[in-house]
């Protein structure tokens, strides 16, 4: 049913059915219905059949829009008589709607605007009455002086809001940080108690090894005595019964086998002596010993060193040397004076109770400036402690090899075999061996130290 206002009803036809506006750009589909062409391409985004009104739903198989310039003509017109009516509206808004009169008066008692017969009226006759373009120019100017100060308040609000999620921003960037941080010492500790586990239960079972093969030799040699004694008495016994006439045959090589009989039991002890499966190097190795003594030219300006040049300390202020080319700068090491090209040569280290060190050898051109890794690779074959927390022996292999040593060295002896391309580790007092690296040498390799906390010290 049509509306009674021509006007309005215009306008209701100049109105897209989707955005209710008026309409943009309209265009017709294939059923004749017409939308803004922003709107209808936005219902059918994604579409590429069966394309359906949005009014009607009656579909078509093409996307067929038409520009529809009849109506964007109406639009333009009813666009036209809605200014001009609200312009009207307007005007009809300034005159008092009892009088018929402009509204250029003002009222403050009743904050209304009224027209010259209000003003004489019996309800404004006693009221403060000013012009209305007077009290509009002064309510503009209390507004423009209270734009400035709010202007700064919300300058300070919007600087405090940076200036939060700036806070904000750099709070959660350091627990993300200190999150990854758990996760990487989490990752390393769940590895390192991997490793540990893993050496802990091979020195089990070689230990259970241990004592399955020295309890067996033991139950061996049982047997043998048993069956040995047993047969002495067997033939004591058969001489004990004899007549007197062959008694006396042979009795005093029997007597003689019953003086020596003996039993000695194993010493239970000391199973290590007499079955170990980590057997340290020979007697000769140590014939090969060499006297060694640190070469100052070498040393970390961190190493102090004893006068006979066979102690070195850890100290914490850097004493005074002169840099050179040959002097270790990234970490507190040493080497040797005493080279080796050839042959088999053994050295020993005294450690004592010291928390960090490392003890090996390494080749003559060993990096020796700024930072290295003590691994093969950089040219250093080495083992040591980190006690910081307890103690945990380590071999420095490419990737490194925890040690579960029988019992905490004192000294460790290092033998070199040049030849063979082979550096042995041993614990000097029990000769267990604690680690081999097997490698290829092509230049001369040198007795290497390092020491890394107070209260470590190292004697050759």
């Amino acid at each position: 049913m049509a509306s009674s206002d021509p006007v309005t009803d215009l306008q209701d036809e100049a109105t897209c059915s989707i955005c209710l506006e008026y309409f943009r750009d309209p265009v017709s589909v294939e059923c004749g219905h017409s939308f803004c062409r922003p709107c209808i391409s936005e219902a059918w985004r994604g579409v590429y059949t069966n394309f359906s009104c949005p009014q009607c739903r009656k579909t078509s198989k093409w996307k067929k829009l038409r520009p529809n310039r009849e109506l964007a003509s109406v639009v333009e017109i009813s666009m036209r008589i809605g200014a001009q009516g609200q312009e009207a509206a307007a005007r009809k808004s300034e005159l008092c709607t009892r009088h018929g009169e402009a509204l250029k008066l003002y009222c403050e008692e009743d904050q209304i605007k009224v027209c010259a017969i209000c003003r004489e009226s019996g309800d404004h006759r006693y009221h403060s009455v000013l012009p209305a373009d007077e009290v509009t120019q002064e309510y503009k100017r209390k507004l423009q002086s209270r734009l400035e100060p709010l202007r700064k308040e919300l300058t300070k609000a919007q600087e405090a809001k940076s200036a939060e999620e700036r806070k904000i921003s750099s709070l959660t960037e350091k627990v993300r940080m200190e999150k990854q941080k758990c996760v990487k010492e989490l990752a390393q500790l769940r590895q390192m108690l991997s490793d540990r586990e893993h050496a802990v239960f091979a020195r089990l079972e070689e230990t259970e090894k241990r004592i399955a093969l020295t309890g067996q030799g033991n139950v061996k040699k049982f047997s043998e005595k048993i069956s040995s004694l047993t047969q002495l008495i067997t033939e004591i016994e058969q001489k004990s019964r004899q007549p007197a006439k062959e008694f006396l045959k042979d009795v005093n090589k029997i007597l003689s086998r019953s003086n020596y009989v003996t039993f000695q039991h194993p010493d239970p002890a000391s199973p290590r002596k007499k079955c170990s499966l980590l057997a340290g190097p020979k007697d000769w190795m140590k014939n090969h010993r060499v006297s060694i003594t640190v070469d100052p030219l070498t040393a970390h300006v961190q190493l102090n060193l004893s006068r006979d040049k066979r102690t070195m300390k850890y100290v914490e202020d850097a004493l005074f040397f002169q840099d050179n080319p040959e002097r270790f700068n990234g970490k507190p090491c040493a080497l040797a004076r005493q080279g080796f090209f050839h042959g088999a040569h053994y050295w020993e280290v005294e450690v004592g109770g010291g928390v960090y060190w490392t003890v090996g050898a390494a080749r003559e051109s060993v990096r020796r400036k700024g930072v290295f890794k003590i691994k093969p690779s950089a040219g250093i074959w080495a083992i040591g402690l980190l006690g910081l927390y307890h103690d945990e022996y380590w071999a420095f292999t490419s990737q490194d090899t925890p040690l579960v040593p029988n019992e905490s060295p004192s000294t460790i002896g290092v033998f070199l075999d040049f030849d063979k391309g082979q550096i042995s580790f041993y614990n000097a007092e029990s000769m267990e061996t604690l680690f081999i690296f097997n490698d290829c040498f092509t230049e001369k390799i040198y007795p290497f130290f390092c020491v890394g906390a107070v209260g470590t010290e190292l004697r050759i």
